[in-house]
């Protein structure tokens, strides 16, 4: 192995007793070798602390990190603050893994040059899942050229790819680029997408490989992804921070693409909420929908949604 290695996996890890062991098998047993599993303990309240250490005394791979509860987006400045990898890989400590996942995205990565590599993914209840779904969640915009950058999209990918090129853990990226572009907002929920659109908006030379490597658990009650309670209204928060960015989002396409995802998005949230969740929600909503008409952004909003927020908004 080289001074250092040649890929870094960062980890947030945060009451996941039931899915640590299994996320780390699949880390521990991939072709890629000279990796860096960093895990980053976020105040985890169970054993999954020292579970952790545990496995940073039986593998001089795995680093630990331990900071107080800040949710996964600090756990992963963090995680980034100490990466020695050549490129940067991010995983949710309850999915797991293709054990060639690292390999492929790295030779990828080394052929093109790329500043970021990106895979498609399972939706997953359990770990050896026989019946999984094979349908395609890359756009084909993103598979018409080996390499590409947004300036080169012949089109707007299809809102269908947001969650795909939202979140970080179906990626790796040079650590260079990382360190220079992918700051994640701290203690919201949500934040994948304010720098992965950036990323996007900045990079030279994207590429996409149209494989499965990535298993997402959509079962774990601890996961962000149930939305109704309070923390909804980070949504809103992050939505507020993607516009901030729009100035480095130089391209029409792109920045089409962010504002109907995100508008889309925040409708769909809207269906679990109700009482004064439901009530503050529609409120700070109403007051970003009028941010976007003040940055001319409105045209980028599909008719359907205009008329489902004005009923959202009357109603």
């Amino acid at each position: 192995m080289g001074e250092n290695p040649k890929v870094s996996i960062i980890i947030p890890v945060y009451k996941v007793e039931k899915f640590i062991h299994v996320c780390m098998k699949t880390l521990l047993a991939q072709t890629l070798k000279d990796i860096e599993i960093i895990l980053v303990d976020d105040g985890s309240p169970d054993n999954c602390g020292k579970i952790c250490d545990d496995y940073a005394k039986q593998d001089s791979r795995v680093k630990v990190i331990h900071q107080p509860n800040g949710r996964q987006g600090k756990a992963r400045n963090n995680g980034l603050s100490i990466a020695s990898g050549e490129y940067i890989g991010f995983v949710d400590s309850d999915d797991w893994v293709d054990e060639t996942m690292f390999e492929k995205m790295y030779e990828r990565a080394k052929k093109t040059d790329a500043d970021i590599v990106m895979c498609d993914y399972f939706r997953s209840v359990e770990f050896g899942e026989k019946n999984l779904s094979h349908k395609s969640r890359i756009d084909k915009v993103f598979l018409e050229k080996e390499v590409f950058n947004v300036a080169s999209f012949s089109r707007s990918p299809h809102r269908k790819a947001f969650f795909s090129l939202a979140v970080c853990w179906n990626k790796i990226f040079k650590r260079d680029f990382a360190i220079k572009y992918i700051k994640f907002p701290e203690n919201v929920i949500f934040e994948d997408s304010v720098p992965m659109f950036v990323a996007f908006a900045m990079a030279k030379k994207i590429s996409v490989i149209d494989e499965k490597f990535y298993y997402y658990r959509i079962s774990n009650e601890q996961s962000s992804t149930k939305s109704t309670d309070v923390r909804i209204l980070d949504l809103i928060t992050v939505m507020n921070l993607n516009l901030d960015n729009l100035n480095m989002l130089d391209y029409n396409n792109l920045k089409k693409f962010v504002i109907s995802s995100i508008v889309r998005d925040a409708i769909h949230h809207l269906k679990h909420l109700g009482g004064s969740v439901r009530n503050e929600y529609l409120n700070n909503l109403k007051k970003t929908i009028d941010r976007i008409k003040n940055l001319k952004l409105y045209k980028y909003i599909t008719l359907k949604d205009k008329i489902r927020l004005w009923f959202y908004f009357n109603f």
